[in-house]
């Protein structure tokens, strides 16, 4: 599958279906994954920057931007005749999209770009009425906007360490934390009951949406380059240079684990010291006890 041009984007469709490509000169390429055929060219006045598929396949979203005037555009076409149905224009560079899971909605996250900083902006708008539901500036550029799984969330996280959470159905903020680092990426589970932020540091912050409480810190050795949810959710997988390691997330997967490694229940003392205030019992019931 030859693009004739240098690829910025490359994504598989939500069923595995397609397989889309977004070039540097402003055509997105669409093949077929059986056997590779040619589907459908979309093109784009400037550089196209990323692409994202909507519910079903149905919605393909492209954005692109312009060096020569740091404009955006962000177009949806709907796959079943690959023609164009809606598009949007923007001041500043659109660098991500996100499309809801019901396909109303399109989130995208621009850079505004000054003499001394950047900073950047969340925008999302209803794909038929073209109707802006959230417009929002952060201090830093939005490095990453994505919607839950079940589409009850929006998440964006920013270099000036923001992560923001919205309710998808009142667009009403209801999650906002400070991290010490750049926010460089927010990933949910599959099942919508944890959000991972990443940061530019050595760190991956998780956070429980039932109640937006921070349950889990994973610091693995050096910066951290990718994080995901296995398909379940229990567990957490951090990239980490040449090193991958998997994190469970559920309290008896950590359980499980440290049975699995230990010879022995804990002692009285042990047991007073990690598990103040608890009833002592023998929390690996397969191994000895003290």
């Amino acid at each position: 599958m030859a693009h004739g041009a240098d690829v910025r984007s490359l994504l598989f469709s939500p069923e595995g279906r397609w397989v889309a490509a977004a070039g540097q000169d402003g055509r997105a390429q669409v093949w077929g994954t059986a056997v590779g055929q040619s589907l459908a060219e979309v093109a784009h006045e400037g550089e196209l920057s990323v692409l994202a598929f909507g519910p079903q396949e149905r919605l393909l979203v492209t954005a692109s931007f312009s060096e020569d005037d740091d404009q955006g555009l962000v177009r949806i076409w709907e796959t079943a005749r690959w023609r164009q149905v809606a598009q949007r224009s923007y001041d500043e560079p659109v660098r991500e999209v996100a499309v809801s899971p019901d396909g109303r909605w399109v989130a995208s996250a621009s850079s505004l770009a000054s003499a001394n900083a950047k900073s950047g902006r969340v925008t999302v708008w209803e794909v038929e009425s073209g109707e802006t539901a959230v417009e929002e500036g952060f201090a830093g550029v939005v490095t990453s906007v994505v919607f839950s799984p079940d589409g009850r969330w929006l998440a964006a996280g920013s270099e000036d360490g923001t992560l923001q959470v919205w309710d998808a159905g009142s667009w009403e903020a209801v999650a906002l934390a400070a991290h010490a680092d750049a926010v460089s990426d927010v990933v949910f589970s599959p099942d919508g009951a944890w959000l991972a932020s990443r940061c530019w540091g050595d760190a991956v912050e998780v956070w429980e949406t039932a109640g937006w409480q921070r349950v889990a810190r994973a610091e693995p050795p050096g910066r951290v380059d990718d994080v995901a949810f296995g398909p379940d959710g229990r567990r957490m997988l951090t990239v980490s240079g040449s090193r991958a390691q998997v994190w469970p997330l559920e309290v008896e997967d950590l359980v499980d684990e440290a049975c699995r490694r230990l010879t022995r229940n804990l002692t009285q003392e042990e047991w007073m010291t990690h598990v103040p205030g608890e009833p002592y019992r023998a929390t690996c019931p397969d191994l000895p006890g003290p």
